[in-house]
């Protein structure tokens, strides 16, 4: 991401966050209040007071547009699972070849110099009732790559252990069975042979990736996101 982009803001999201800090300051006892923290809320207030003016007289805009926003689905888990999915298989006509999940495996893993992917098979769960299915299963050459994605909502009862059991069967785990826990919060998971990830792995790896035409517009509004809406 440019400069030019981290200087984008979500004006709404700023405003109501300055609005909650307001409420937060209100609760402060009296019996806390030393002379610089009342100084403090004296000039916060006032920022409050011009923010309000300017926007009654319609000089406050929102300078910040993103694609998920638009669309509703900018913490809906199945819309970053379908884009995340869509990334990690190397067939995908988003003109980047293996570069993501190689890049992501070597962050979150640790591997290298990994052969060239091949017989890849990228599995999306579908129905949300399934707490038998992880989100997304890369299945390839390299073995498979487990990743259960997590935005608003909490792990099952023993979902990430489950999982674990299911697919050490097919392998070794950190060896070529890899098993991801993704969430924008530092949530950890119950199996302790999932590795949690942050979004902001997500956006760091894109951000050093070349995307062309159509990818590269609706990468940059993904990193974006992750960057505004996901505070990563």
């Amino acid at each position: 991401m440019n400069l030019e982009d981290n200087n984008k803001v979500n004006i709404q999201d700023f405003r109501n966050g300055l609005l909650r800090l307001k409420l937060n300051f209100d609760a402060i006892e009296k019996r806390d209040e030393s002379r610089k923290v009342k100084e403090f809320k004296e000039n916060f207030n006032n920022l409050i007071s011009r923010v309000n003016n300017a926007k009654k007289e319609g000089k406050w805009r929102k300078t910040y547009f993103n694609l998920f926003e638009v669309l509703g689905n900018h913490r809906h888990e199945d819309t970053h699972s379908n884009i995340l999915a869509w990334l990690l298989n190397p067939e995908e006509a988003h003109g980047i070849g293996d570069l993501f999940i190689r890049g992501f495996l070597e962050k979150v893993f640790n591997k290298k110099n990994l052969p060239p992917f091949s017989n890849v098979k990228v599995t999306i769960r579908k129905n949300h009732g399934d707490g038998n299915q992880p989100d997304i299963v890369v299945e390839s050459n390299n073995g498979w790559l487990v990743i259960e994605n997590k935005i608003d909502s909490t792990e099952g009862i023993n979902q990430t252990k489950n999982y674990a059991n299911q697919f050490k069967s097919k392998g070794i785990i950190d060896e070529n069975v890899f098993l991801a826990y993704l969430t924008p919060y530092n949530q950890k998971p119950e199996s302790p042979d999932f590795k949690h990830v942050s979004y902001r792995i997500i956006r760091d790896l894109l951000e050093n990736i070349q995307f062309q035409g159509d990818s590269n517009f609706l990468i940059r509004h993904f990193i974006n996101h992750i960057f505004m809406d996901l505070g990563e």
